[in-house]
């Protein structure tokens, strides 16, 4: 059994839906955005890395001025 997955008249590459897509730049600004938005606005989990958040903020906040997401600490 072949799944739409598997199935040739179901695959894209990144590159053809970038190109079918009329503002790639516009849709990636904005879920950026989002996250930036979400991120700034959650506290940290009790267990997770305790600058898990800053270095989520540092890296939409990189891509959003055009820049690597860069390191984490």
């Amino acid at each position: 059994m072949t799944t739409a997955r598997e199935s040739p008249r179901h695959t894209i590459s990144c590159r053809k839906l970038i190109r079918e897509v009329r503002s790639p730049r516009s849709i990636v600004t904005s879920a950026i955005e989002a996250v930036d938005v979400f991120v700034r606005s959650e506290g940290p989990a009790p267990s997770a890395y305790a600058e898990f958040l800053d270095d989520i903020a540092r890296f939409t906040s990189n891509l959003l001025d055009g820049r690597p997401t860069g390191g984490i600490k």
